[in-house]
């Protein structure tokens, strides 16, 4: 009878109102409601500049929780070694508490790391810390200073007198798509960002992703490269050999490399899978 009315009771619960968002059907929500829940999308950078550091941060953030875990990891198999440690020496010295402290100690030590699958969710970490790499590189190889990314004028891509162009046509079409490139990087980090924490989630959920096939691995590899190759060619084109000094070839350097970000994000997610 019991387990009867606990059952009833159990239905009562998922049935509600409180939990009907249990069953498979999509959400719907009032107006008052997403406003009450809006904040601030935090992977959205008001420019170029700020979605790198957002990309460096997060960076950051998952190389710090990969290390917290390896020392969690570490501190787990600390307490199971010292705790089998003490139930030998209790087991040699016939002496009863100390053996069943250290036999505790080292159960739990095992339980610990067992249950939270520490070495596993630094692995996860890892991973997505090598994505988060990649796309910083792909920022970085946008700037000359080290500081700016990507191009916003005429100045920004002419170093002084050294980069002269040899078809001023194409330069200036290659200094607009740079330049609509430019404008484009705070979505593309948040987009990227997005994916990578999202595609963490279902990792640490031990949900398993859906993998690219082998042929759409090679595609977006692809694609990467020839759009590289592509955007150095048109520079070639259109300057020439005005690359003369290395401060000009940086500065051209940096400019295919902003022709091709996007590309070079879609490579980051086959390069280093989650």
């Amino acid at each position: 009878m019991n387990s009867v009315l606990r059952m009833s009771m159990f239905a009562l619960l998922v049935t509600g109102t409180g939990c009907a968002t249990m069953y498979p059907v999509a959400p719907r929500w009032t107006a008052a409601e997403i406003i009450k829940k809006a904040e601030p999308d935090p992977f959205i950078g008001a420019d170029a500049v700020e979605a790198r550091k957002l990309v460096q941060g997060t960076r950051q953030l998952l190389s710090d929780a990969a290390h917290d875990r390896r020392i969690a990891d570490i501190a787990a198999s600390e307490v199971t070694f010292y705790g089998t440690l003490l139930g030998v020496l209790g087991l040699s010295l016939d002496k009863a508490g100390l053996k069943n402290t250290g036999g505790g100690a080292a159960t739990l030590g095992t339980l610990f790391a067992g249950r939270y699958k520490l070495g596993d969710q630094e692995v996860v970490f890892r991973k997505a810390e090598a994505r988060a790499a990649c796309l910083e590189l792909a920022l970085a190889e946008m700037s000359v200073s080290g500081t700016e990314v990507g191009f916003r004028g005429q100045a920004m891509f002419e170093a002084a007198s050294t980069l002269v162009a040899t078809d001023t046509t194409k330069a200036s079409a290659l200094h607009v798509q740079a330049q609509v490139a430019t404008a484009e990087v705070p979505r593309l980090v948040a987009e990227s960002l997005r994916r990578l924490t999202n595609d963490l989630r279902i990792a640490l959920a031990a949900i398993p992703l859906t993998a690219m096939t082998r042929d759409q691995m090679l595609e977006t590899l692809q694609a990467a490269t020839e759009a590289e190759e592509e955007a150095e060619a048109e520079a070639a084109a259109a300057y020439g050999n005005g690359a003369s000094s290395k401060e000009a070839a940086q500065h051209l350097g940096a400019l295919t490399a902003t022709l091709t970000v996007k590309e070079k994000f879609d490579a980051c997610f086959v390069q280093y899978p989650q």
